[in-house]
């Protein structure tokens, strides 16, 4: 495949659940593009958007094939215009797939030239998500073991 693929999110924060579906589409695609979208239906992200760019560019530097990237925007108009056709998303359970089955079809709509792959979730990380790694945080625990190291860093900061 020419063009790298997409996997996009608010990575707020972003886990170790997304990172294993970053490298597993990287073994399979090739290349990959960490869209970091802002939070713009949440009023208070936990991390701001160049923060958490920052961070995802911390996290994968030791993977060249993988690039991370704002977007702003729709995420179909901003892939149009780079020439870019598959997003990646990675579903950890059947509610994930009836949310993500939604969204690729309304993204099909908008723009039929683009496709949604899926990953399911390592089971390592099928219970993981990046809301119960905010709460945790809000109530004062350790996300040690749910974020990487860098992401980990910065909210003890």
């Amino acid at each position: 495949m020419s063009n790298p693929v997409v996997f996009p999110g608010t990575f707020d924060p972003l886990t170790f659940g997304h990172v294993d579906v970053v490298r597993r589409a990287q073994a399979v695609f090739g290349s990959v593009i960490v869209g970091v979208a802002g939070s713009e239906s949440r009023k208070s992200p936990l991390i701001p958007l160049n923060k958490r760019v920052e961070l995802a560019q911390e996290v994968f530097q030791d993977l060249p094939s993988v690039s991370v990237e704002t977007i702003d925007g729709l995420l179909v108009h901003w892939m149009k215009k780079r020439d870019l056709s598959v997003i990646v998303r990675g579903l950890r359970n059947g509610s994930d797939f009836s949310g993500e089955w939604q969204q690729a079809g309304i993204n099909s709509t908008l723009e039929p030239s683009i496709e949604t792959v899926w990953l399911p979730a390592s089971s390592s990380h099928a219970m993981l998500a990046s809301q119960f790694v905010r709460e945790i945080i809000a109530l004062g625990g350790d996300v040690g073991g749910f974020v990487p190291s860098p992401i980990a860093d910065w909210l003890v900061r």
